[in-house]
Order: C-alpha cells, then structure tokens, then sequence
C-alpha cells in the first residue's frame, strides 16, 4: 500500500513539475525569448531536473528517500524570497507527510521531529536577512507557524503523546506458548472485558476461562490480571 503512494506521488508530483517547466516554455515563447534563454532559464531548468527527480524516485523503490528529500530542498527557495509563501511551507508539510508513510518517525521521533522543525525554523530566520519583505515579514511567519504548533498540540495532545511514545517492542503470544484460545482469553481481558463476559462470548464457564487464564499467566511470567496489564503497557501483545 505505502509503496503503491510512492509511486503515485512521484508520478503525479514529477507530472505538475513537467507541467510548470512546459507552462513556463509557452509563456516564453509568448513574450518572444530567444531560445537560447529558453534553455537556460533556471525556472524551467528546476521544473525539469525536479520532475526527472520524481519520476526517478516512483520507477525504483529504493529511490523513494528522493521525494522528501527533494521536497525539503525546494522548501526555503519561496520562503527565503517571501517569508509567508504558503507554497515552501506546502514543500515542507508534503515532505513530513512522506516521511511519516516511509517510518521515518518510527524510532526517536522527537528528535527527528525537533530537527525538522528546526530546519523549518532556521529557514525562517535565515529569511529575516535575505528576503525582499520586511523583517517583521519572517518574524510574523516564525510567530504564526509556532502559534499553529501550539494550536495544533493543544486539539491533539492526547494522540500527540501517543505519536511521540517509542513504539512498544511486540510480545508473541504464540511464542509464549499460548493456545489459540488461551490467547483469545487474554486478548479479551487485556481489551478490558471481565471474566464473566469474556465466558459469555465463549460460550463456556467462568472457571473454564479462569483455569485457561491461570496457565497463560504462567507461560507469560505473571501472576494477575493487574500484572498482566502491566505487561500490555510495556509490550504490543500479538497472537
């Protein structure tokens, strides 16, 4: 599924490219340039060198690392030239989007997260001494994209949390040794049913699914169901 998504952004973004680079040959051709300025206009040069790049990256998967890398490259070229470019912030939010579909938020998420922003960020700054516009130009933009942060932490700070966690290291419940149904039994459990409804939906006793659970705490190194929830807190238990 993510390297079908690859593939597609490379074709489609590589395409808009290879759609800028052709727009940008007619209007030229419209105001009567020479041929010669043509071919070394840097705008359609960029739009063509991108667009390869893209299309490069969704023929091979392991060129996929191309796109966000691209796409983090092509992000202080508007801002630098207008702090407030809603474009090199959409390179920037097209870049993490990538990133995040290719893992590369699975292992010290923070840290990775904080450099990217920090890139961002530094964008900003480097802005205050080269743009064309006002320095209070990149000062707003640093101000609002921090307030949006904010914002944005403050609507979703409890999936935030769990984002940012590492993620938990998987339990095996089969390698544990557990039966098909003693690993039913404590899936329910941990999922926070009571023994009694869990012996409900079985269709069997209560003592029945206590015996079952005795023996799975056993094998998982427990001795109850508060230690067993212990253990779902530290671990992704899997059959």
């Amino acid at each position: 599924m993510i390297e079908r998504q690859l593939r597609l952004t490379g074709i489609v973004t590589g395409s808009v490219f290879l759609a800028g680079m052709v727009l940008d040959i007619i209007i030229g051709i419209g105001r009567e340039d020479s041929l010669q300025s043509l071919l070394t206009n840097l705008s359609i040069i960029g739009c063509a060198v991108v667009a390869t790049l893209f299309f490069v990256s969704a023929r091979w998967p392991k060129l996929f690392w191309i796109q966000p890398v691209v796409y983090l490259l092509l992000t202080p070229i508007p801002l630098l030239q207008m702090p407030v470019a809603f474009y090199g912030l959409g390179f920037f939010v097209c870049a993490m989007a990538i990133l995040f579909r290719m893992g590369f938020f699975e292992k010290y998420r923070i840290v990775r997260l904080a450099c990217c922003l920090a890139y961002l960020l530094s964008i900003e700054v480097a802005a205050i001494f080269t743009a064309k516009n006002t320095m209070m130009d990149a000062i707003s933009a640093i101000f609002f994209i921090l307030a949006f942060l904010m914002f944005f932490y403050l609507m979703f700070q409890d999936k935030l949390m769990v984002f940012l966690s590492e993620p938990k290291q998987k339990l095996s419940l089969y390698a544990k040794g557990l039966s098909d149904t003693e690993s039913d039994y404590i899936i329910a459990i941990i999922s926070g049913k009571s023994v009694k409804e869990t012996a409900f939906d079985a269709g069997v006793s209560e003592s029945t699914v206590r015996n079952m659970l005795a023996r799975s705490y056993t094998k998982l190194g427990v001795t109850n169901r508060s230690e067993l929830f212990a253990l779902a807190e530290k671990h992704d238990i899997v059959r």
